[in-house]
């Protein structure tokens, strides 16, 4: 072979070299798909179905982690915010991810401010796991007038109750007394009423320490009101009536209620309202008038005495007797025996006008 030729041998040697470089190529050509085949899938990105506060759509993640795909979408991730799976898992073909996005909540409790990332609506057991105590009867009022859990601002509300007891006034009702012996308008006040007392029990609400509101729940009279008794000329039948008309500022008038029925209006029951009048009773009556003596009581007899029996009418008891007027029991008599009463003027003229007649008798209080 000429210096320009090759030889057969050399040739052959090339041949081989050749062969071996295209092995060789190839050899690594297939280690460095084996090498990137765990990263093919970065480049094209995997669909997985991201559902962001409830809503859901299906998105070509990049990245290799949950946290890495949520930034590919434009997502932070706050202390605070819920992400499902974990931000450090690996993204899987066909994952479902949910994320739960906080906002910063300001609470109001005991005069200080608790802020906090908040997921949802707020719930008295989340407050709880803050560290605050919650009472069974606390609730909470939202400060920013925004409706339902996205409200950002809330204000925790401190409900005490507690009891107390206060006094107040129990009204006295007027009793009145028609005389027919008494000119018609003509008005005279036998007894003065009197107000009773009552001790209410109340129950009382607070908020945040401020009174709101005070229910009775117990109401006991510990001092019964005493019925003004008043005198009214004109009726002719000595009928008397109870009137709830509180100091006596109201006067009765023919068809005015019965004594029950007048009490209950002014909200007092019978057992509440002392009675001024213990008793009323239809007797005779006679009159008497001076005879040089004292009377059983040791007064001197004058116009308003009244001699009675006193088996009958105690000594002592204030009257009034129909036709005659208010008296006291203060004398006695050998002839006055049961129903009967002998009934005190300062001239013989005037007991023989008087005579002996039926009267009606309120004994008073």
């Amino acid at each position: 072979m000429t210096i320009a030729g090759m030889t057969t041998k050399e040739k052959g040697q090339k041949s081989r070299a050749a062969r071996l470089a295209i092995v060789m190529g190839l050899s690594l050509s297939l280690v460095v798909a084996l090498f990137l085949a765990p990263f093919s899938d970065d480049v094209r990105g995997k669909t997985v179905m991201l559902e962001v506060d409830g809503e859901a759509r299906a998105v070509r993640a990049n990245g290799r982690t949950v946290g890495e795909m949520l930034r590919g979408q434009g997502i932070a991730c706050e202390p605070g915010d819920w992400v499902y799976p974990d931000a450090d898992k690996p993204i899987l073909p066909g994952m479902v991810v949910q994320f739960r996005k906080s906002r910063w909540v300001e609470l109001l409790v005991d005069n200080r401010i608790v802020t906090f990332r908040q997921i949802g609506d707020l719930s008295m057991e989340r407050i709880a796991g803050l560290g605050v105590a919650v009472g069974a009867e606390d609730r909470l009022d939202r400060r920013d007038g925004v409706e339902g859990g996205a409200s950002s601002r809330w204000r925790l509300v401190r409900l005490t109750r507690s009891t107390r007891e206060r006094s107040e006034p129990v009204a006295f009702p007027r009793q009145v007394i028609y005389d027919g012996a008494l000119p018609e308008g003509v008005e005279r006040v036998a007894v003065a009423g009197a107000d009773g007392v009552a001790v209410v029990r109340e129950q009382v609400t607070f908020e945040d320490g401020q009174e709101v509101s005070a229910e009775a729940v117990e109401r006991e009279v510990t001092q019964r009101p005493r019925p003004e008794v008043v005198i009214r000329g004109g009726g002719g039948s000595g009928e008397r009536r109870l009137v709830a008309s509180r100091g006596g500022s109201r006067g009765a008038a023919p068809g005015e209620r019965d004594i029950a029925a007048s009490t209950k209006g002014e909200g007092n029951s019978e057992e509440e309202v002392a009675a001024a009048i213990r008793r009323t009773m239809r007797m005779e009556a006679t009159a008497y008038t001076h005879t040089g003596n004292r009377t059983a009581t040791g007064t001197w007899p004058h116009v308003g005495i009244v001699a009675v029996d006193p088996s009958v009418i105690p000594l002592g008891s204030t009257l009034y007797v129909e036709g005659y007027g208010l008296a006291r029991a203060a004398d006695t008599g050998g002839a006055i025996r049961g129903s009967i009463i002998d009934v005190f003027f300062d001239s013989n003229a005037e007991c023989f006008q008087w005579g002996r007649r039926q009267v009606t008798v309120h004994i008073l209080e």
